[in-house]
């Protein structure tokens, strides 16, 4: 009979094959041009001090579980940092945290700081000037009704937490923006969403975009303002610009009128943008917005592709990318050729505001389904990662290490 000591003489050793998996969210250093976090649907914490030419890990066996669903780093002071566990894209194969953690070193060391049934976070964000001050988006437990979801607001640095947003047990919060130009103003979008094996019920009458003018002090419904479309909401992604702090972008699922709306009068009045379909499509998976700190009128929409508008969202362009289903999308506030995403196949970073962009397969990351292996000697291991190809790799090699070249494609995963 085999035991479990009888694994102990056995050492983990990985074989590869270095492909990027299912990303969640990207941050980049704000001052170090080289150093940019990735963190992953269920593969954990990453970072790159190369700008994505290398990956080491950030975190492990400091974190209890291996989803990441948001990042967020201290402008004031880089060495602080927060990372918030759970993936928010919510599938039916979603892998769920155990709340937050803190380092204040850099990541060398880290903390778990409490909301640990919050179980998929979508958003992390700080007060721009107090590190000490974070607010979190909870979407709680994804596949079940809970009381850990909404917004929470922390002002001692994660100590203690306050729930200041909160509409009912089956509605989280999806996304979070604080006005980067007034902290005070904050948006926040509901989702009323839970999760089942046959499907997911994506949306109703609790989903909708709150706001708050008094630090999450208190809140307003806003979502039946004037220019907001009419009927139930699903999922909202929100977006505002360093550049122009009274305007508001809403990606708004609607059961009338889906697309992207404009407020600029910080969500007072809203006109319609557009309802291009490559932005518009599978909302509960994608529905993300990110506006460039430099320019009101550069947005990116990570969905299906990565595509990009410079005229406010009127009209829209394929950017080049690595793979498909992006998640996140970051523009350094000082220099905006620094961008670095995540979608299916990793992360990926440019340097030259995107007309060149780094690789994908150096990262190991990728996210299996299953695996098998054969009879041969050496035997050979098979695997489908999430969304890319099947494998075939050798558990060992002539060559000591096992070479790139000995990895081969034998199907589509």
């Amino acid at each position: 009979m085999t035991r479990a000591s009888d694994f102990k003489a056995l050492k983990w050793r990985n074989i590869g094959p270095f492909l990027g998996g299912r990303g969640t969210c990207v941050v980049g250093h704000p001052t170090d041009k080289q150093v940019f976090y990735h963190g992953h649907s269920s593969g954990g914490l990453w970072k790159t001090e190369d700008a994505g030419q290398y990956w080491i890990p950030v975190g492990d066996g400091q974190f209890n579980m291996g989803s990441v669903g948001a990042i967020a780093i201290s402008e004031q002071n880089p060495d602080i940092m927060y990372v918030g566990l759970g993936e928010p894209q919510i599938r039916n194969s979603a892998s769920w945290g155990d709340g937050i953690y803190k380092t204040t070193d850099g990541g060398a060391t880290w903390q778990h700081i409490g909301l640990k049934e919050a179980r998929h976070i979508a958003k992390i964000r700080l007060h721009p000037d107090n590190p000490d001050v974070v607010y979190v988006a909870s979407m709680g437990h994804g596949f079940g009704p809970n009381k850990k979801k909404g917004v929470f607001r922390s002002q001692d640095g994660g100590q203690t937490w306050e729930n200041v947003l909160f509409k009912s047990e089956n509605t989280g919060c999806i996304d979070l923006i604080v006005n980067p130009s007034d902290p005070n103003v904050i948006f926040a979008a509901m989702y009323e969403f839970e999760r089942k094996t046959w499907g997911a019920k994506t949306g109703g009458p609790e989903s909708g975009l709150w706001r708050s003018l008094d630090g999450g002090d208190t809140w307003e419904d806003i979502s039946g303002n004037t220019g907001m479309p009419a009927g139930q909401m699903g999922r909202i992604g929100i977006a505002m610009s360093q550049a122009d702090p009274n305007r508001v972008y809403g990606l708004i699922d609607s059961e009338t009128k889906a697309g992207l709306y404009r407020s600029d009068d910080l969500g007072v009045n809203w006109s319609f943008v557009s309802n291009f379909a490559q932005i518009i499509a599978r909302p509960f998976y994608f529905f993300h917005l990110f506006a460039a700190p430099h320019n009101a009128d550069e947005l990116w929409a990570p969905a299906n592709k990565l595509y990009s508008s410079k005229d406010g969202g009127k009209t829209w362009g394929l950017e080049p990318g690595i793979k498909d289903d992006y998640h996140e999308a970051w523009v350094d506030p000082n220099d905006p050729n620094r961008i670095v995403v995540t979608c299916d196949g990793g992360c990926q970073i440019s340097l030259t505001g995107g007309k060149t962009w780094s690789g994908f397969n150096n990262q190991p990351t990728t996210q299996f389904y299953r695996l098998f292996c054969d009879n041969q000697f050496p035997y050979n291991l098979y695997g489908n990662p999430q969304d890319t190809v099947t494998v075939k790799c050798p558990s060992a090699s002539r060559w000591g290490g096992i070479s790139e070249h000995e990895t081969i494609v034998v199907g589509n995963g």
